[in-house]
């Protein structure tokens, strides 16, 4: 697997992509997203919308929460009230657990519990 950087992306494209249904490159831009956006709370209530749209398409869904992760770790901040409620929708459908481990290891690693 080569490492390809994420592509930085503004918040009018990342809107723009989610009204198509291009699911790669959407994906792709949620993660340049979570990478180069100063702004992590609009990310995180992006990624947040995304993952209690349980319509939406399951790798988009994954996404949603390895961004999370991401912003944890880049930021080293997150609501954690919210984003645990959004990962208890999908627990309850028995999806992604193991995605939804991961994302949490990062922010037990990387966010304080002030944040």
């Amino acid at each position: 697997m080569i490492y390809k950087e994420p592509k930085r992306v503004t918040k009018h494209e990342m809107l723009f992509l989610l009204r198509s249904e291009k699911i790669p490159a959407i994906c792709e831009a949620m993660v340049g997203l979570a990478y180069h956006e100063k702004d992590w709370e609009w990310c995180q209530n992006l990624f947040i919308k995304l993952i209690k749209d349980l319509s939406q398409n399951d790798e988009i869904l994954r996404t949603a929460i390895i961004c999370i992760g991401h912003i944890a770790r880049i930021h080293r901040a997150i609501n954690k009230a919210a984003v645990f409620e959004a990962f208890s929708v999908l627990r309850e459908k028995g999806k992604f657990e193991g995605y939804i481990e991961d994302a949490i290891s990062d922010i037990d690693l990387f966010v304080s519990d002030e944040s």
